[in-house]
């Protein structure tokens, strides 16, 4: 077997022959266009996963810093809720020693007197837990996965508009050349 993979495979098949025209060219060069920037959006999109990751890792490391576990006391019953937590009224000490009372997320169904597990800010005041390592990673998974699907994705359709357009080019010179040779083939005209 002699040349490339290219000029074995579909693609590259009729490449010298009389009968390929430019819109074969062109929907040739699309296509080795679309295979290469899927293969340039693998490394961009684990380039890009790795920065969220790694942003991730800051964000966690900054909420850390910023934030400490504790546990509250609910004041009140914490109503039903389709969602699985409701907001209630829960007591709580802040590092400094001071008591603060407010509204915080339990579980529904938890009791007047349960202890409930919250982040505090500096301040005293209850904020979403830090965001764990664990999920600074699967951020860059998954933004790896959602680019690269969204690249092929986009490159397909990209590649199917241009058959599409080529496609019409093409019926059109046939029919042009067509007019031409119909006649005298059928000795009409």
């Amino acid at each position: 077997m002699h040349g490339s993979w290219l000029t074995r495979s579909s693609v590259g098949r009729g490449r010298d022959s009389p009968l390929r025209r430019t819109v074969d060219r062109v929907e040739r060069g699309v296509l080795a266009l679309a295979i290469v920037l899927a293969l340039l959006a693998v490394p961009v999109a684990v380039l890009v996963g790795a920065a969220v990751q790694r942003a991730g890792d800051a964000t966690a490391h900054t909420e850390l810093a910023v934030s400490y576990p504790t546990t509250a006391v609910l004041v009140r019953d914490a109503q039903t809720s389709d969602l699985g937590v409701a907001n209630t009224l829960a007591e709580w000490h802040t590092q400094a020693g001071m008591v603060r009372t407010g509204s915080i997320e339990a579980p529904t169904g938890s009791m007047a007197g349960a202890t409930v597990p919250v982040w505090l800010d500096e301040t005293g005041h209850p904020v979403d837990p830090p965001l764990t390592e664990d999920q600074a990673y699967w951020r860059g998974v998954i933004t790896m996965i959602v680019l690269l699907i969204g690249t092929f994705v986009l490159l397909a359709i990209g590649y199917r508009v241009a058959r599409l357009l080529l496609d019409r080019r093409r019926l059109a010179e046939w029919e042009a050349d067509w007019l031409v040779v119909e006649p005298r083939w059928t000795h009409r005209g």
